[in-house]
């Protein structure tokens, strides 16, 4: 009973981590705009300034000045004695920014249960919607995303014999087992990689399906047509240097 308790524990405190990796907050953290100044990469987007380090990325509203928390490094391992011995860490990396879009990776890492718990998640929001998670079909054609996964090798070899005909039936009956969580939510964990012709290349980052594959992360990369109304910010955001290719470097294990 006591390990059955531990092992139910570590699950559930593994899958509140991961929710706070990818959360997607009706209300966003405000801080002090002076708490920001530290941050030495910076793009302005419409109405946004967006700053960032590794460990720490707000967004500056420019008219209003309100500064946003889009993520912030998080460690309570100071606590674990008083914890009972758990503890957790959120470290985060930005992975792209185009226009508002920002995608950004949450690596975690957790203790006090059967065995230690960690994975990876890639988030993206859009601060013209209040930092809301935003999904590839906020921005591209359904159909479009759909044709690009079913021509994916993992996406085919998930789907066995099955033959969705569009992209809510594939999330249906698509079953990546425990390497893989391939349900709807990958749509929201996705990165804008780099341009080509027409094209603009997606990383869609999938976690890990149980907590037997913990640390188990699958990219998948698939060609989109560019949106016209993301064809501006793409084309900036290719000369700043602020696609994946270019902008996402891993973070140094500690």
């Amino acid at each position: 009973m006591i390990k059955t308790a531990a092992a139910i524990t570590i699950i559930l405190c593994s899958l509140s981590i991961l929710a706070s990796c990818a959360k997607s907050d009706k209300k966003p953290v405000v801080i002090p705009a002076e708490n920001a100044s530290h941050l030495s990469n910076c793009v302005h987007a419409d109405e946004w300034d967006i700053k960032w380090s590794d460990a720490m990325a707000v967004g500056i509203h420019t008219t209003s000045k309100e500064t946003i928390v889009i993520y912030r490094d998080a460690s309570d391992e100071d606590m674990k004695t008083k914890n009972d011995g758990y503890w957790s860490k959120q470290d985060y990396t930005m992975l792209s920014v185009a226009g508002t879009v920002v995608s950004y990776a949450c690596d975690y890492y957790s203790e006090g249960g059967a065995h230690p718990s960690y994975g990876r998640a890639y988030k993206s929001i859009d601060l013209a919607e209040n930092t809301n998670e935003t999904l590839l079909t906020d921005h591209f054609e359904a159909a479009a995303i759909f044709e690009a996964l079913m021509n994916d090798t993992v996406i085919k070899n998930a789907l066995k014999d099955q033959r969705p005909k569009n992209l809510n039936e594939l999330f249906d009956v698509i079953d990546g087992g425990c390497e893989m969580d391939l349900s709807i939510r990958v749509l929201g964990a996705f990165a804008l990689h780099h341009l080509k012709g027409d094209r603009v290349a997606v990383r869609i980052g999938v976690s890990h399906g149980c907590e037997a594959m913990r640390g188990n992360f699958t990219e998948i990369g698939v060609y989109l047509p560019q949106p016209d109304r993301m064809r501006t910010a793409l084309k900036k955001a290719a000369a700043d240097r602020t696609l994946m290719q270019d902008l996402y470097r891993p973070r140094k294990k500690k």
